[in-house]
């Protein structure tokens, strides 16, 4: 049987620090950090923000107990520097029994969950209202704990009564995440420094446009970035893409062609001052697997092999639309786990440097785990906390 493990104690400001707080509400929490065994935040730029506490039990008190229902909030982050991280409500809980005691592990979700619940009636929406006023009394109605942030939809005129049908019987959350695809946009509830959750509704443009929130540099001794995977994805080469409808003016079909994406630069040549000296046959073997890289990259710039789509849509989307996620214009994606920062956010904009000439820069996080654990080692606490990052560009 285990005992609960005790926090962190000392003066070690770089220590993982983590608190846990679990009540009926914000305002009646209370710390349940002594029995945490370890805490998992997923932040997700399209999904809705998911936690896993688990809680160990010595006496089997805890196995009995109903969560559902109550509110989470954690912070995490180092002694010297942490930040209240997510805030949501328990959707289920589970025993887990093993060679090292009895668990409980609480999964919860951010307040979004609460409008994933909460049918849809197409008649509470269709008054005329701009989308952003229509947006702001949905997600602040009695019983959500949301606040509003920023609303800012691309097209705020009140959405169409026509698509009224396709509305019945979903909830507020599909309404909304529907009206965000439609324009680009992205639809989120998170946890602001001033601990309310609240909810935004942006054009993905815009956040890509943002200045970085930070730099993550990686080298192979003592760097803030462990580990990083990243790799060229189907999608980089950008598809050409046409808009073709009737115009109900002339009766004429309007085709609309994207503009040609510019080849992608050669990638440059290996930076010697960057690795260990290497042997003339290396380098040489170096050089002709890139020259051959390069011949490939050519190639597959052809017109002739591009992808080529057609989208329907209306006239006007036909003249003014083309749509490319700009998350994702060069055509990368990569994976890596960093030395655990509370400030590291999906949705937002992080320069990563210490990587090939061709992949540094500002690269875009879609998702973002935090994970911080607790064991007892002989007599000694060992505690951790890393973020793992997935992102694109």
């Amino acid at each position: 049987m285990t005992v609960p493990i005790p926090p962190p104690t000392g003066g070690d400001n770089r220590a993982p620090f983590a608190t846990v707080r679990i009540g009926t509400g914000p305002g009646d929490l209370a710390d349940v950090t002594l029995p945490v065994r370890s805490v998992a935040v997923e932040d997700h730029d399209r999904l809705t923000d998911e936690a896993k506490v688990v809680l160990d039990d010595p006496t089997g008190v805890l196995a009995h107990a109903l969560f559902e229902g109550l509110v989470v909030r954690l912070d995490l982050g180092r002694q010297m520097q942490h930040a209240a991280l997510f805030e949501g409500v328990v959707v289920s809980s589970r025993v887990l029994a093993g060679p090292q005691g009895q668990h409980i592990e609480l999964t919860a979700r951010d307040y979004s969950h609460r409008l994933a619940q909460t049918p849809f009636a197409p008649e509470t929406w269709n008054t005329g209202e701009p989308l952003s006023a229509l947006l702001r009394r949905l997600v602040t109605a009695t019983g959500t704990g949301i606040t509003v942030g920023r609303i800012e939809p691309v097209d705020d005129t009140a959405p169409d009564a026509r698509g009224a049908g396709r509305y019945v019987a979903t909830s507020v959350w599909d309404f909304i995440l529907d009206q965000a695809r439609g324009q680009g946009c992205l639809a989120y509830v998170e946890l602001t420094d001033k601990k309310e959750s609240q909810f935004s509704f942006r054009p993905i443009a815009a956040i890509a446009a943002s200045e970085p929130i930070g730099t993550l540099r990686y080298c192979r001794v003592g760097s803030d970035l462990v580990t990083f995977t990243y790799e060229r994805i189907s999608s980089g080469a950008l598809p050409v893409r046409s808009a073709s409808t009737v115009d109900p003016d002339t009766g004429r079909l309007v085709d609309q062609p994207a503009p040609v994406a510019p080849p992608r630069p050669l990638p440059a040549a290996p930076q010697t001052g960057r690795a260990p000296a290497a042997s003339d046959q290396m380098r040489a073997a170096i050089e002709a697997l890139t020259g051959k890289a390069a011949v490939a990259q050519g190639r597959l710039s052809t017109p002739a092999e591009r992808v080529v789509g057609k989208a329907a849509g209306t006239a006007q989307d036909a003249r003014n639309r083309v749509s490319v996620d700009p998350t994702r214009i060069v055509g990368m994606s990569g994976r890596g786990k960093a030395v655990g920062n509370a400030l590291l956010r999906a949705k937002a904009m992080l320069r990563i440097t210490g990587l090939a000439p061709w992949a540094e820069g500002v690269w875009y996080l879609t998702k973002v785990n935090h994970v911080y654990t607790r064991d007892l080692v002989g007599d000694r606490q060992d505690s951790s906390y890393f973020t793992h990052i997935t992102a694109t560009r």
